[in-house]
């Protein structure tokens, strides 16, 4: 088990970047430019009518810490003026700046901000990149979150493939400004979206379903210290007070797919039941589906909201496999009669045999041994999750979400006990309650939990022994790897908590504290299975030493 705990404290002129949340901030004047201290302003937002007020100090500065994404209204009122209203956008991680210049009664005045933020926020220096949901709904990404990472500047592609694998230590693809592939952090809605043993996200999130992805790389707040790399940020939408959703249906079918280069070198045959010209190697006939859907609303007005999604894919249908057989001379057991142990020795050989397919080889040009064949494939994923927002009151807002999926892959066997079968099941939740203690004092709790259960064992069972061939031509190896099956579950706790308050009239101080808590179990052996390695051993080669019953390297493991 590993704890770790992260308490941050700022004091700065501006209120600093929020991990999940965005701040609002300004001055307020009368028409001579005088500060206009005890206004009232008020903030709604837009599209669920959710509200907030403040008051602006001695300064005439006001400022919403920890807001919700979204278009929000503020409205100002001080006695002798008009009030003011204006529209601003809350951005992820991001102070926006809105004043106001009250005017006298009987004069209105609205203002608009709708000028493009700088790369660089002149409230806190981070430097980041984000993409919005609407620049996401248009571009093609696969429905991978990640697929969004290469667009942004900085990134960089891995020389060495094997990334975002939930069984090898390889990392993540985020890679970015020569940071390397085991760098990046990641979070969702706030709550850590890291795999600490594999360096990589735990979850995707649907697309269809956030509503910024944004990218740290430089300059991090110390909210992000724990990261050496990029730091990926994905907050998703809420319901909102209009019912509003969205489905879909993707395919593909290897029918209209060309045959490969090598399909068609293997030339073609004879069909002796009709008579036909046939392909000697079929092209394999397999297709992709995907369906998905998003919806969410009220449930509530101005108070309640959910949103929902479910996604799922399945690709039904084969691969081309190929495998190097066993010569046929050596499908017969040459075990010595005279040994003790000669029927046991012959059992053996033959559960071995029985693995390699009596068929003749087809696929010839390179290994007189081998044989291509089409196999059945079967590798659904599903993702469910589910968001939940509500004001108890004004100076409380809760949101809520939970998502749940799974992976499953597997391949059939031409020779029993050569493929791996993956079975996993990821879990998070994420509850965030923000509390308005005044007008100067805002808080933040966080609470994040995060499961990951992973189940890698061979196709063929787990008892499958493992065998090698060191012979030119060798047969297929089986049983491997050595430290299968691998059980693995994770949990991972994260608790956290925020202030921001206003100190006098020219500062704002933020601290907080992230305390992260994990629990990992690993069950993985090396073989315990037993290992038989075949070689040249006077007089015989590994394929003969193999029929007479004679191992000349054995390994266990228990």
């Amino acid at each position: 088990m590993l704890s770790r705990i992260a308490l941050l404290a700022l004091l700065t002129t501006a209120a600093s970047a929020q991990t999940v949340t965005g701040t609002v901030e300004g001055h307020v004047t009368d028409p001579t430019g005088a500060i206009a201290a005890a206004a009232t302003v008020r903030a709604r937002e837009v599209s669920t009518g959710t509200a907030r007020s403040t008051r602006t100090n001695a300064e005439g500065f006001y400022t919403f810490a920890f807001v919700g994404l979204g278009d929000y209204e503020l409205t100002v009122e001080a006695p002798g003026f008009q009030s003011q209203t204006g529209r601003v956008n809350v951005a992820l991680n991001r102070t926006t700046v809105l004043n106001f210049r009250m005017a006298v009664a009987g004069v209105q005045e609205s203002i608009t901000v709708s000028e493009a933020a700088p790369v660089i926020d002149l409230a806190s220096g981070q430097i980041r990149r984000s993409i919005e949901d609407e620049e996401i709904n248009a571009i093609p990404l696969g429905r991978n979150m990640l697929n969004l990472a290469p667009l942004l500047p900085g990134f960089q592609t891995n020389p060495t493939s094997g990334q975002n694998n939930p069984t090898l230590s390889s990392g993540s693809s985020v890679s970015f400004n020569g940071t390397g592939t085991r760098s990046a952090t990641f979070q969702t809605d706030g709550v850590a979206n890291d795999d600490s043993s594999e360096n990589q996200n735990r979850q995707g999130v649907n697309i269809s379903t956030i509503k910024e992805f944004q990218i740290l790389t430089n300059s991090f707040t110390a909210e992000f210290g724990r990261g050496s790399g990029a730091v990926v940020l994905v907050q998703t939408k809420s319901g909102t007070n209009v019912y509003h959703g969205e489905a879909f249906w993707q395919t593909s079918n290897s029918a209209l797919n060309a045959r490969t280069y090598f399909q068609n070198e293997a030339g073609s045959r004879i069909d002796p039941a009709t008579g036909k010209l046939v392909p000697v190697l079929p092209k394999a006939s397999s297709k992709s589906h995907r369906i998905g859907a998003v919806f969410g609303g009220p449930a509530i007005k101005n108070k309640l909201f959910w949103l929902g999604s479910y996604e799922r894919a399945w690709s039904p249908g084969a691969v081309t496999s190929t495998v190097s057989l066993l010569p046929r001379q050596f499908r017969t057991p040459q075990v010595d009669p005279q040994l003790p142990d000669a029927a046991a020795r012959t059992a053996f050989i033959k559960s071995i045999i029985d693995r390699y397919p009596d068929v003749e080889p087809n696929n010839t040009v390179n290994n007189p041994n081998g044989y291509t064949a089409n196999v059945q494939r079967r590798n659904p994923t599903a993702d469910v999750s589910g968001r939940v927002d509500y004001q108890l009151r004004p100076t409380d807002i809760f949101y809520t979400r939970y998502q749940y999926g799974t992976f499953y892959n597997a391949t059939d066997d031409i020779i029993k006990g050569i493929n791996a079968k993956q079975d996993h099941r990821f879990q998070s939740y994420g509850l965030t309650w923000t509390h308005v203690y005044s007008p100067r004092v805002t808080g933040e709790g966080r609470f994040g939990f995060g499961r990951r259960r992973m189940i890698v064992s061979l196709k063929d069972g787990d008892t499958t022994p493992i065998m090698s061939w060191n012979i030119t031509n060798a047969p297929s190896s089986i049983g491997n790897a050595s430290q299968f099956p691998l059980k693995r579950h994770q949990n991972d706790f994260q608790y956290v908590y925020n202030v921001s308050a206003q100190l006098g009239a020219r500062h704002t101080l933020k601290f907080g504290t992230d305390t992260r808590r994990s629990q990992l179990n690993d069950e993985l052996q090396n073989y315990h299975r037993g290992k038989w390695k075949l070689r040249l051993a006077e007089p015989f080669n590994a394929q003969e030493n193999f029929g007479h019953g004679i191992v000349p390297n054995y390994q266990k493991g228990y």
